[in-house]
């Protein structure tokens, strides 16, 4: 027979014996006042009910039920106060809907959604509420989830209110920086710790805890405390029965400070974990349930907190929580001798008597195995324990420094094992942590003690010279277009001022034949700079062309279009497209104003110069997205350059050249060669920008970036 209760008591592992041949089904309900009820049953209730009351006073309910496929029927029994009564007289009497739980874990399935990639947006966590049980319910019974009906009437839908709970718990992961919320444009940003959360299975009122008590500097013991405060642990309370044992336990088995009184669960909850790293025993078995309970949450809590130390760059924190990993993992306190690890090899006496001794590995790898067998009063036990002391996993470091810039420098590690691998004890693969300061340190991840160090000298490090080849952003006033004095040009541009950056080079563009190499961040305006320098020619040498080379046939596109909506038409302006699709014919070429190629075509035209007439009036070469000599077309870039100075000193005709790029690291060199002069040079910081860019790095496995393409497309 099937007797529904609200959860299940642990107090079925009471050790009662119940007589199962019951026949028939009883429920008691006790007040707190009043004893149970006798009924005529071979096993006096009442009791019955004193020993559950009495050793399970936090339970409120308690189910025997009779054995499945032996008996017929079981008897139920409900023990619990009077102002539950009509509770489970209507649980019993008559069947209540099952109403969704959904919102109370709603930040946690979010934040998953998220980090998978699957909503990145409020519209889309709107449509992915549309598919659970909460929003079936909500239309059903609105009242039961704070909807009134005035709500209902103007929202039939309930969009409005799915809408609300996705934004609240949006904002509720924003503040606790589990996910970055733009409410402008309703985008959800995964973040490191929201990624970590994720994997680890770590609810967001333990992240909030881990956000106002985790710091950089923490001892054992309030690391424990941190981690008894998980929300994971809450469904723990202290019963009345164990305080004894707890306190017993809290001065004979705790390694570490215990805060807290009798009846806080807190402290029951550090003991309990310090007692599952010491293997200690426990006689209570409620205790016992509890421990359990605790350490299948214990390890994947510890590991998140390691890697949220990592991702904060806390190196001894980082290395601290590692510690405590490994410590859980093998229940091996990190005070303890690091031969403990071999704990089933190695007889418990000889450990214990490394520790009282105070010998340490390195201790060990120096002697002999006659002293260790004198140490510890065993000889057989010497060569024993240098057979282990071969199995524990050790590596040796070298490295060298080479500098990539001032800043950055490079470091070449070579990581050579100096331990007997068996495969009992290291399995298929040992991985090791890599730490860079000052020094590296090699650290295991599952071996405690195991670590190794590498001081790095700088002291023969020679440096690249210092010097900044970046322009400064003057504070000036921006331009309007009216200052190029011309309303044919002025018409050509729908805005009023031009942007502090073009602003900066205007004089030396519009007003001047200077090469000018422009090296500036993706978005700021170069490609009016370059108009600039066109227009400029057009007013000064109109019967010359200008030859614009774009390293993509995408680019040349976009440029084509665009130039013709406005730049061709309204200055009634020939252009000529040249790409490997396309090449137009001789008198196109010769009566074009403006050419527009790839460098690939443009090189393969300027080599007969001599009777191609067009090459030789080419009085502006504008090269843009020239940073890109230095990749694989860098050399078809460089040649058509080299080639165009050389036609220009022939021809004794001068060819203006103008270089677009993004911020460059050497832009001297590359103005040397251009023969840009210093009054043409302007290289702006990566961070020059008239508007102001945001980064952010986030981590993403191979599958969530696939995944993220296909849903994209």
């Amino acid at each position: 027979m099937l007797v529904q209760l609200p959860r299940l008591s642990s107090s079925l592992r009471d050790p009662v014996d119940v007589d199962q041949a019951y026949l028939q089904r009883k429920i008691i309900l006790q007040n707190n006042n009043s004893k149970p009820r006798r009924s005529g049953n071979p096993l006096d209730e009442s009791e019955l009910a004193r020993k559950i009351v009495h050793g399970w006073e936090q339970d409120i309910s308690v189910f025997w039920g009779g054995r499945p496929q032996f008996d017929k029927s079981g008897e139920g029994i409900i023990i619990t106060s009077h102002d539950k009564l009509a509770y489970y007289l209507r649980l019993l009497t008559s069947q209540l809907p099952i109403e969704s739980q959904f919102i109370s874990s709603m930040k946690d399935n979010l934040n998953a959604e998220v980090v998978l990639v699957t909503v990145t947006n409020v519209k889309e966590a709107c449509a992915w509420l549309g598919y659970t049980y909460l929003s079936i319910r909500m239309r059903l019974n609105p009242l039961a989830y704070g909807i009134g009906w005035d709500e209902i009437i103007a929202d039939p839908s309930l969009s409005l209110k799915q809408r609300a709970l996705v934004t609240d718990a949006a904002r509720a992961l924003d503040k606790a920086k589990m996910m970055r919320f733009d409410e402008k444009s309703g985008n959800f940003y995964c973040t490191e710790l929201g990624r970590i959360a994720s994997h680890f299975y770590i609810q967001y009122s333990s992240v909030e805890t881990y956000n106002e008590m985790l710091r950089h500097y923490m001892n054992e013991s309030e690391v424990i405390e941190m981690v008894a405060h998980s929300s994971e642990f809450e469904n723990i309370v202290v019963r009345e029965q164990e305080q004894n044992e707890l306190e017993m336990l809290a001065h004979t088995s705790s390694s570490l400070e215990v805060r807290g009184g009798p009846s806080n669960k807190h402290r029951k909850i550090s003991i309990l974990i310090q007692l599952y790293i010491s293997c200690g025993s426990i006689d209570a078995f409620s205790l016992v349930s509890d421990a359990a309970y605790i350490s299948a949450s214990l390890a994947h809590i510890m590991c998140a907190l390691f890697e949220i130390c990592l991702c904060r760059g806390w190196c001894e924190m980082s290395l601290f929580m590692l510690e405590y990993c490994k410590a859980v993992d093998r229940q091996i306190w990190p005070h303890q001798h690091s031969l403990r690890q071999f704990d089933k090899d190695i007889s418990p006496e000889i450990l214990r008597k490394f520790e009282e001794r105070g010998a340490d590995l390195d201790c060990l790898q120096e002697m002999e195995e006659k002293d260790i067998g004198a140490l510890i009063c065993y000889g057989p036990g010497g060569r024993l324990v240098k057979q282990y002391l071969g199995y524990f996993p050790w590596i040796q470091l070298s490295a060298t420094v080479s500098p990539i810039t001032r800043t950055i420098p490079k470091v070449d590690l070579l990581i050579t094992p100096d331990f007997t691998w068996k495969d009992h004890f290291h399995g298929s693969a040992q991985r090791w942590w890599i730490l860079v300061e000052y020094y590296i340190r090699a650290i295991s991840d599952s071996w405690l003690h195991s670590e190794s160090l590498y001081t790095i000298s700088f002291q023969n490090l020679t440096l690249p010279e210092a010097h900044t080849t970046n322009t400064e952003l003057l504070d000036l006033k921006p331009l309007p277009v009216t200052s190029l004095g011309n309303s044919t040009y002025e018409s050509l541009y729908k805005i009023s001022h031009i942007n502090p950056i073009q602003t900066q080079t205007y004089h030396v563009l519009y007003h001047t034949d200077n090469k000018v190499l422009l090296g500036a961040p993706t978005g700021s305006g170069k490609t009016i700079s370059a108009e600039l320098a066109m227009l400029h020619l057009f007013n000064t040498q109109p019967d010359m062309k200008v030859i614009y080379i774009a390293p993509l046939k995408a680019i040349v596109w976009e440029r084509v279009n665009d130039w013709r909506k406005c730049l061709v038409s309204q200055l009634g302006k020939e252009m000529v497209e040249m790409t490997g699709d396309y090449t137009p014919d001789l008198v196109a070429l010769l009566s074009a104003d403006i050419i527009i190629s790839t460098p690939e075509k443009w090189n393969g035209i300027s080599r007969n110069w001599h009777s191609r007439s067009y090459v030789t009036k080419v009085g502006l070469m504008i090269l843009d997205e020239i940073h890109l000599l230095g990749a694989d077309r860098g050399p078809i870039l460089e040649v058509i350059v080299s080639r165009m100075r050389y036609i220009s000193s022939q021809t004794e005709r001068a060819v203006r050249f103008v270089g677009l790029s993004t911020a460059l690291a050497n832009a001297g060199d590359l103005a040397d060669w251009l023969g840009v002069g210093e009054t043409g040079l302007f290289n702006f910081q990566p961070s020059v920008r008239p508007v102001p860019l945001e980064v952010h790095i986030q981590a993403r496995s191979k599958a969530c970036i696939t995944g993220a393409i296909k849903k994209k497309n």
